[in-house]
């Protein structure tokens, strides 16, 4: 479930390096939530330039095969520890086992999971973390809201959800099996890039304005906004590589009407 915002005021390429406020102003929660981002992003970059694409301090998320019985066949563990992955500081406080991770709760319906047949497993497999960011609110975590209030959610929260992967593969050496994830990435629309370590779409989205018909004097248009046009951020998800859905004003009112499970837009 997406949180409900003004507008998305972050952009990397004015480089900005903080948000000043000012007295006597109107405040948004833009204004918040790009300070956020500014840090974030900088220290992302920093981290990025000291560590390198990726590393860990302490052998973290190492993989451990455990056939051993009563282990489920070609069911493997991940060690608990540290990972840095573009920037970003992951960690592990237990091991996880593959078939039990408590991020991929949904994995069911999911074409990435992957968990071979006894009778017919791949030769070799690719295994890799892949991490997204996803934002949570009160629909997804009961104590964002605010008892104090009569139950309304305040702020949002963002985490990042770690799914371990495996492809399977039949390339020898490293090299050769991250070519085949680069492809197996690229079907789904994706391209890699080693220096950052992300996944970076193929396609962009472009929003252009349609030709308005001649005002008709008889119906005049409405107007409204604070201190001119409206301001009504668009919010699209994709559904898939074929389908997008999205809704004015930043569909708060799938938001608002959310009250145990999230609500398409």
């Amino acid at each position: 479930m997406g949180s409900d915002r003004a507008r998305i005021s972050y952009d990397s390429r004015q480089h900005y390096r903080s948000v000043v406020m000012q007295q006597g102003r109107v405040t948004l929660e833009a204004d918040w939530n790009e300070s956020q981002a500014i840090f974030a992003e900088g220290l992302r970059r920093e981290t990025l330039d000291i560590i390198g694409p990726a590393g860990t301090p302490d052998n973290g998320y190492e993989v451990v095969v455990t056939n051993t019985a009563p282990a489920t066949p070609f069911d493997f563990t991940v060690g608990k520890g540290t990972m840095y992955v573009g920037g970003e500081r992951l960690t592990l406080h237990e091991d996880v086992q593959y078939s039990t991770q408590p991020d991929w709760l949904d994995h069911s319906d999911d074409p990435d999971w992957k968990m071979p047949d006894a009778k017919n497993p791949a030769n070799d497999e690719y295994v890799y973390l892949l991490v997204r960011e996803q934002e949570v609110s009160a629909v997804e975590d009961r104590a964002l809201r605010e008892v104090a209030l009569g139950g309304p959610d305040t702020a949002a929260r963002t985490r990042l959800i770690q799914h371990i992967v495996r492809l399977g593969t039949n390339a020898t050496g490293c090299a050769g099996r991250l070519a085949d994830a680069e492809a197996y990435w690229a079907k789904q629309g994706l391209k890699f890039d080693p220096a950052t370590m992300r996944l970076m779409p193929q396609a962009m989205l472009q929003v252009s304005f349609g030709k308005l018909p001649n005002p008709d004097p008889c119906e005049p248009e409405a107007t409204g906004g604070y201190l001119g046009a409206d301001n009504q951020l668009i919010r699209v998800q994709i559904v898939d590589q074929n389908t997008l859905v999205w809704g004015f004003d930043n569909a708060s009112f799938s938001i608002a009407s959310a009250s145990t499970r999230p609500v398409p837009y």
